[in-house]
Order: structure tokens, then C-alpha cells, then sequence
């Protein structure tokens, strides 16, 4: 396990060095084929079933990637690019090709989806940051719009934290390709927070065994409630701290509209988040048998919970 994220890292930095399309596609297959033995590292028939959706997905949306470069050579038309673009939103599963990523998670490990939800995501974003330039920006406009109104309100009618996590990370991608187009710091910076609130977020989710959005309603833990609002995006914590960045450069830009609606998906992103936590700061709660007990991972986690609300929005303060 341990050898394959060694490689996956590999090929996210060979595609970051890469300045051909070919080489960009062949760390793409490569990171795709070691993320599909990871996922098939425990022989499960979902984790198999979901390794070989990945693997259909992924696949043809390659194909289409590479053949349409190829012509992207020769006649370098709106259309070629609009294919492009749907192709590297298809690998991303955002809005309107969601389905798949939201069936594959919910079948996945919580360390898996963490990976899916990040580092997978990398190099498709980065060939999206290189063909800005020639990108429809209201084409784009419409796509970051739909995805991040559609995720927030799918995730209302859901029970299964694996699934209203997987909608809250669509949502988390509008505000990343937004960033990546206020500049590339803001891109790295939004992604490098937000990995690490999932990060903890994920491994408490594990540690307590919470499978369901009623048994997280029971949960009586303070430390997850935190992790969770920072993720929800509320003030004062490193999930807010980079969205109000973002906010105020695309005021700037006299973006008003695109900032409207996503600041009404955050809110209702935060509303579903706030009701995971409310009987936790309201009411109180006997002990559950899910608590943890490995005196080491609980600091691991407190020092991660430390960074998600206090130690990142001070770093960012300094840099704005």
C-alpha cells in the first residue's frame, strides 16, 4: 500500500513536470491504474464493483481526452475544446456526470474516498488551469453554477454520510475552480486546507465507525463537531477563511452573480452540516461504545482538529 501511494505521488509530480499533452495522459493512466489496485487491495465484491466502474469511467473518458488533443493539433476549434472540457469534468464527477462518482464512493473505504476526493482530482484541475485560456468562460460560468446548486441540494435528501460527503465535495470543486481562476496560490492553497479538513474529518468518521446520518446525530463528540463546521464553512474556521478569499477576488473581478449563488450553495451546504452537529452542542449524550481508545491516534487527531481552526486561518491572514 504504501509503495502504490509512493507511485501515485510519482505520477501527480511527472504530470506537473509534464509540458505534452501525451505525457500528461500517460501519468493520467498511471495514476488511475495504481488507484484501482489500491481499490482492489481488499477483496470485497463492492470494492471490486466499484473498482471496475472507476476503471470504465476513467477509460473512456481517456480515450476521448486523447483523441481530441490529437485534433486539438490540427484545427483548434471551440468544439474540440468543448469536448475536452466535458471530458475532464466526466473524470472530476461533477455535475452533469455526478452519477457515477457519488455510486462509487459510497462504495469505497473512508481512506479511499479521501483519495478520490483529492489527489485524484489533481491533474484533471491542472489540465483545466492549462486550457483556460481557450475555455468558454460562460460555458464554465454555467457548469460551476449547476454543479455547486445541485450537489448542495441532493445532499439534503440523504442518509448515507458516504453519499452527503461525496455531495459536499462536488460542492467544494465549484469553489475550487473558481479559485484556480482568480490565480493558481489561491488554487493550491483552497486545495491544501480543504485536504486537510477532510483528512481528519474522514479518519474520525472511521475511528467511530459512523456510517449514517442518525448515528451521527447520536454522536457525542465536541472535537468531531468542530472538524465537521469547519468543513461546513462556518466563521471562524479554515473552511470560511478561504472562501471569504475567493469571495472578495471575485467581487473584485465584478463577478456578483456567480458569487451569489455560491455563497446560497454554501448555506445550504452548512444547513445539513449543522444538523449533523446541533444535538451534540444542545442536548447531552451518554458515551457511545464507538468512542476511541488509542491514546496515540486521539493526538494525531487533536493536532489535526488544531490546524483546521486555528493554525491555517492565521497562516492565511498573513499571506492575504
Amino acid at each position: 500500500m504504501n509503495i502504490l501511494m509512493i507511485m501515485i505521488m510519482m505520477s501527480i509530480i511527472m504530470a506537473i513536470s509534464s509540458n505534452s499533452w501525451f505525457s500528461i495522459w500517460i501519468s493520467l493512466e498511471m495514476n488511475m491504474m495504481l488507484f484501482i489496485m489500491i481499490l482492489m487491495n481488499k477483496k470485497n465484491q463492492q470494492f471490486v464493483e466499484s473498482a471496475m466502474k472507476y476503471f470504465l469511467i476513467q477509460t473512456i473518458s481517456s480515450i476521448i481526452l486523447i483523441s481530441s488533443s490529437f485534433y486539438l493539433n490540427y484545427f483548434n476549434t471551440n468544439m474540440v475544446t468543448f469536448i475536452m472540457i466535458m471530458t475532464i469534468i466526466m473524470k472530476l464527477g461533477m455535475f452533469p456526470f455526478h452519477f457515477w462518482y457519488i455510486e462509487i464512493l459510497s462504495k469505497m473505504t473512508w481512506m479511499n474516498m479521501f483519495m478520490m476526493m483529492t489527489l485524484q482530482k489533481i491533474i484533471p484541475m491542472m489540465l483545466i488551469m492549462y486550457m483556460m485560456k481557450s475555455i468558454n468562460l460562460t460555458m464554465m460560468y454555467i457548469i460551476v453554477l449547476m454543479n455547486a446548486l445541485v450537489s448542495s441540494i441532493s445532499a439534503l435528501n440523504q442518509t448515507n454520510m458516504k453519499k452527503i460527503i461525496g455531495f459536499s465535495s462536488m460542492n467544494q470543486m465549484s469553489w475550487m475552480i473558481m479559485s484556480m481562476f482568480i490565480s493558481t496560490n489561491t488554487w493550491i492553497m483552497f486545495m491544501m486546507i480543504y485536504s486537510i479538513i477532510n483528512f481528519t474529518m474522514l479518519m474520525m468518521l472511521e475511528k467511530m465507525k459512523i456510517r449514517t446520518l442518525t448515528q451521527m446525530m447520536m454522536m457525542s463528540n465536541f472535537s468531531m463537531s468542530i472538524v465537521v463546521l469547519s468543513m461546513a464553512g462556518l466563521p471562524p474556521f479554515s473552511g470560511f477563511m478561504i472562501k471569504w478569499i475567493i469571495i472578495q477576488q471575485m467581487m473584485m473581478n465584478s463577478m456578483i452573480m456567480m458569487v451569489l449563488f455560491l455563497i446560497i450553495s454554501s448555506i445550504i451546504n452548512l444547513y445539513f452540516y449543522i444538523r449533523m452537529t446541533t444535538s451534540n452542542f444542545m442536548k447531552m449524550k451518554m458515551m457511545m461504545k464507538w468512542n476511541m481508545k488509542n491514546n496515540k491516534k486521539n493526538m494525531m487527531i487533536i493536532i489535526m482538529i488544531i490546524m483546521t481552526t486555528i493554525s491555517l486561518p492565521i497562516l492565511m491572514m498573513m499571506f492575504m
